[in-house]
């Protein structure tokens, strides 16, 4: 399995996977794995379906405006009905691989030795980046980003961990880069 469908694999697997639209804990509109959908305009550019029928405007604009009133942190199947649009898992799956190739070249800017991280690393940044944004990654943990420079991979497993996910997502992201410390030590050793 190559790093980008066992990266991919594992965000779908710690975001899960929600095909209409429905409100986060924090009330944002989001669809698929975490995919914030803005305004009823973004909602529109999305290829929604009402069954087999590609989903008009018309109706995805009111569904938008429906989920958002709603109260926020429900479960997702509080926010469907029957007429709710919903996205093909190959049209959910595209946008989750584009946004992981853009994470890939955001990682790429951040990191000037990111080609040469252990894949171990490389997973635990791509979880992260995708939750926390390039920007918050690169400035919000100075210590991280050093580490990782440094290639201090028990480093940056001590300075990995978020606020607001499971712990069993940051336990996971702390496993990967002790595998990386593991990697590495066992290439120069």
């Amino acid at each position: 399995m190559s790093i980008e469908q066992e990266s991919v694999a594992k965000l779908k697997e710690f975001e899960g996977c929600v095909s209409w639209m429905y409100l986060d804990t924090r009330g944002n509109v989001t669809v698929w794995v975490g995919f914030e959908v803005v305004s009823a305009a973004h909602a529109c550019d999305l290829p929604f379906q009402i069954g087999e029928a590609s989903a008009e405007h018309a109706a995805i604009a009111a569904d938008w405006l429906r989920v958002k009133s709603k109260p926020a942190g429900e479960l997702p199947q509080f926010y469907r009905n029957s007429t709710s649009p919903e996205l093909r898992q190959s049209d959910g799956d595209a946008l989750l691989l584009l946004r992981w190739q853009q994470d890939e070249a955001a990682l790429r800017a951040i990191y000037a030795s990111y080609d040469a991280l252990p894949d171990a690393a490389k997973l635990a940044l791509h979880d992260m980046i995708f939750n926390l944004g390039a920007s918050a990654l690169r400035h919000e943990y100075p210590h991280l980003h050093a580490a990782i420079e440094a290639a201090d991979f028990p480093g940056a497993a001590a300075e990995c961990t978020r606020h607001g996910i499971s712990v069993e997502r940051n336990l996971w992201t702390v496993q990967q880069f002790q595998i990386a410390a593991k990697t590495t030590s066992l290439v120069f050793a």
